[in-house]
Protein backbone atom coordinates (compact mmCIF):
# COMPACT_ATOMS: atom_id res chain seq x y z
CA UNK A 1 0.00 0.00 0.00
CA UNK A 2 2.50 2.67 1.20
CA UNK A 3 4.90 1.25 -1.99
CA UNK A 4 2.29 2.52 -4.46
CA UNK A 5 2.01 5.75 -2.49
CA UNK A 6 5.80 6.64 -2.95
CA UNK A 7 5.83 5.78 -6.33
CA UNK A 8 2.75 7.57 -7.57
CA UNK A 9 5.14 10.74 -4.83
CA UNK A 10 8.47 10.02 -7.00
CA UNK A 11 6.46 10.15 -10.67
CA UNK A 12 4.88 13.48 -9.59
CA UNK A 13 8.18 14.89 -8.57
CA UNK A 14 10.06 13.32 -11.60
CA UNK A 15 7.30 14.82 -13.50
CA UNK A 16 7.71 18.39 -12.20
CA UNK A 17 11.10 18.15 -12.48
CA UNK A 18 11.08 17.65 -16.17
CA UNK A 19 8.46 20.31 -16.69
CA UNK A 20 10.86 22.62 -15.27
CA UNK A 21 14.25 21.91 -16.70
CA UNK A 22 17.22 23.30 -14.78
CA UNK A 23 16.32 23.65 -11.31
CA UNK A 24 17.13 19.82 -9.85
CA UNK A 25 14.74 21.15 -7.06
CA UNK A 26 12.08 17.83 -7.36
CA UNK A 27 15.08 15.57 -8.63
CA UNK A 28 16.40 14.87 -5.03
CA UNK A 29 13.33 14.31 -3.49
CA UNK A 30 11.68 11.83 -6.31
CA UNK A 31 14.75 10.62 -6.29
CA UNK A 32 14.25 10.32 -2.06
CA UNK A 33 10.56 8.89 -2.87
CA UNK A 34 11.78 6.32 -4.79
CA UNK A 35 14.08 5.03 -2.28
CA UNK A 36 11.57 5.38 0.56
CA UNK A 37 9.61 3.43 -2.21
CA UNK A 38 11.78 0.27 -1.99
CA UNK A 39 12.12 0.53 1.66
CA UNK A 40 8.08 0.24 1.65
CA UNK A 41 8.44 -2.59 -0.40
CA UNK A 42 10.46 -4.41 2.06
CA UNK A 43 8.06 -4.37 4.43
CA UNK A 44 9.64 -1.28 6.91
CA UNK A 45 7.13 0.74 9.09
CA UNK A 46 5.54 3.66 7.65
CA UNK A 47 7.83 5.85 10.09
CA UNK A 48 10.91 4.12 8.56
CA UNK A 49 9.41 4.49 4.86
CA UNK A 50 9.36 8.88 5.91
CA UNK A 51 13.21 8.53 7.10
CA UNK A 52 14.49 6.95 3.92
CA UNK A 53 12.42 9.70 2.23
CA UNK A 54 14.21 12.38 4.47
CA UNK A 55 17.31 10.57 4.70
CA UNK A 56 17.99 9.69 0.59
CA UNK A 57 16.43 13.52 -0.67
CA UNK A 58 19.20 15.24 2.22
CA UNK A 59 21.59 13.03 0.40
CA UNK A 60 20.76 13.39 -3.00
CA UNK A 61 20.30 16.81 -1.76
CA UNK A 62 23.52 17.73 -1.00
CA UNK A 63 25.32 15.68 -4.09
CA UNK A 64 23.50 17.60 -5.81
CA UNK A 65 24.55 21.14 -4.70
CA UNK A 66 27.85 20.13 -4.72
CA UNK A 67 27.81 18.85 -8.50
CA UNK A 68 26.66 22.42 -9.44
CA UNK A 69 28.47 24.05 -7.16
CA UNK A 70 31.39 21.85 -8.98
CA UNK A 71 30.80 23.30 -12.56
CA UNK A 72 30.18 26.72 -11.41
CA UNK A 73 27.88 29.20 -13.23
CA UNK A 74 30.99 30.93 -14.67
CA UNK A 75 32.56 27.88 -16.30
CA UNK A 76 29.75 28.09 -18.92
CA UNK A 77 29.40 31.34 -21.50
CA UNK A 78 25.44 31.78 -22.55
CA UNK A 79 23.32 34.48 -23.58
CA UNK A 80 25.40 37.70 -24.53
CA UNK A 81 28.16 36.62 -22.73
CA UNK A 82 29.03 33.97 -25.26
CA UNK A 83 30.16 37.23 -27.69
CA UNK A 84 32.78 37.79 -25.23
CA UNK A 85 35.70 38.10 -28.03
CA UNK A 86 33.67 37.69 -30.98
CA UNK A 87 34.26 40.20 -34.01
CA UNK A 88 31.39 42.26 -35.99
CA UNK A 89 31.39 45.63 -37.45
CA UNK A 90 28.98 49.00 -36.78
CA UNK A 91 25.81 49.37 -39.03
CA UNK A 92 24.67 52.41 -37.44
CA UNK A 93 27.53 54.39 -35.93
CA UNK A 94 28.93 54.53 -32.46
CA UNK A 95 28.96 58.14 -31.22
CA UNK A 96 30.67 59.68 -27.71
CA UNK A 97 27.09 60.42 -25.74
CA UNK A 98 24.91 57.54 -27.87
CA UNK A 99 24.28 54.38 -28.37
CA UNK A 100 25.26 52.38 -31.93
CA UNK A 101 24.50 49.34 -33.62
CA UNK A 102 26.80 46.46 -34.31
CA UNK A 103 26.02 43.00 -35.95
CA UNK A 104 28.08 40.22 -33.96
CA UNK A 105 27.69 36.62 -35.25
CA UNK A 106 24.50 37.41 -37.40
CA UNK A 107 22.64 39.45 -35.13
CA UNK A 108 22.21 42.73 -33.97
CA UNK A 109 23.15 44.74 -30.83
CA UNK A 110 23.24 48.11 -29.30
CA UNK A 111 26.63 48.80 -28.40
CA UNK A 112 28.82 51.54 -27.31
CA UNK A 113 32.33 51.79 -27.84
CA UNK A 114 35.47 50.98 -25.06
CA UNK A 115 36.59 54.93 -24.06
CA UNK A 116 34.09 56.28 -25.72
CA UNK A 117 35.21 56.90 -28.99
CA UNK A 118 33.55 57.51 -32.19
CA UNK A 119 33.28 54.38 -34.72
CA UNK A 120 31.70 54.91 -38.29
CA UNK A 121 29.62 52.72 -40.29
CA UNK A 122 31.67 49.64 -41.20
CA UNK A 123 34.16 49.34 -38.49
CA UNK A 124 35.63 46.35 -37.83
CA UNK A 125 35.14 45.94 -33.87
CA UNK A 126 36.00 43.24 -31.30
CA UNK A 127 33.04 42.45 -28.14
CA UNK A 128 35.19 43.25 -24.94
CA UNK A 129 32.19 43.40 -22.49
CA UNK A 130 29.00 42.87 -22.21
CA UNK A 131 26.83 45.70 -19.84
CA UNK A 132 23.29 44.97 -19.27
CA UNK A 133 21.88 44.15 -22.93
CA UNK A 134 24.25 46.29 -24.64
CA UNK A 135 27.73 45.21 -25.72
CA UNK A 136 31.54 46.95 -25.02
CA UNK A 137 33.34 47.02 -28.52
CA UNK A 138 36.71 48.25 -29.42
CA UNK A 139 37.82 48.64 -33.28
CA UNK A 140 39.68 46.04 -34.64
Amino acid sequence: MFTLFWLFVAVILLLLEIGHPGLFYCLSFSLGAFCAAFASYLDVSPVMSVLFFLFASGWCWILLARLVRRMGPSSIKNNIYRLEGQSGYVIREIAPERFGQVKVGGEIWSARSQGMQQLSEGTLVTVVRSKGAHLIVVPK
